[in-house]
């Protein structure tokens, strides 16, 4: 009885924030034969989602995790980058037509980051505790190339992560961790795939 009445001690009573790691994941950039040729100016807004996962469901109220999902996101975002463009240069700022014609630029890529959430819910499952997270990125990007072409299309990520809780709710960050690292690779595997579409070489 002592132990029931810790554990739901710690299920209900115990209050934190704690930050969890957001790993850097596998993405899949679509086959090409070639980097695209010339060179591109790439803006990539970055710190633009500061994420809290707070519980949906009654248990685990008191404890929330905080989501750093900034820096896996610009890792994979470079390595789609690396992969697709022969020479880029990474600008604080979009550029002016006549700034990436001054520049001998082949043309503009701006990401800009919008919405972003996270959540985790606990559910009973028999004697034991589950928890389910999901984690939500989405972004806009716009390609301008010097011939006049011009694109923009909005990508989006979901994730989710599951882990059984059985003491204590600090495990839920693992679901929300699984979750964001889910999102992060599903969000820049759909741009990556959007990117290489948008994409026309001058000329053609």
């Amino acid at each position: 009885m002592r132990l029931l009445v810790c554990f739901f001690c710690l299920l209900f009573v115990a209050s934190c924030s704690t930050p969890v790691r957001v790993a850097t994941p596998n993405i899949s950039t679509p086959s090409v034969t070639e980097k695209l040729p010339g060179k591109y100016a790439i803006f990539l807004q970055r710190g633009g989602w500061q994420l809290t996962a707070e519980a949906t469901s009654w248990t685990c109220t008191a404890q929330e995790f905080e989501v750093p999902v900034d820096q896996p996101y610009e890792h994979s975002i470079r390595k789609v980058v690396r992969e697709t463009f022969e020479a880029v240069d990474y600008v604080d700022a979009a550029l002016s037509p006549e700034a990436l014609a001054n520049g001998n630029y082949a043309g503009q890529v701006v990401i800009i980051q919008s919405g972003a959430d996270a959540f985790f819910n606990v559910r009973n499952r028999f004697i034991s505790y589950v928890v389910d997270s999901e984690v939500r990125v989405n972004t806009v990007t716009s390609v301008s190339l010097v011939n006049g072409t011009q694109s923009q299309f909005s990508s989006s990520g979901v994730g989710q992560g599951q882990v059984d809780l059985y003491v204590g709710c600090s495990v839920a960050g693992d679901a929300v961790s699984m979750a964001a690292q889910n999102a992060v690779q599903t969000l820049v595997n759909s741009m990556s795939t959007q990117l290489q579409a948008a994409l026309v070489k001058p000329g053609d």
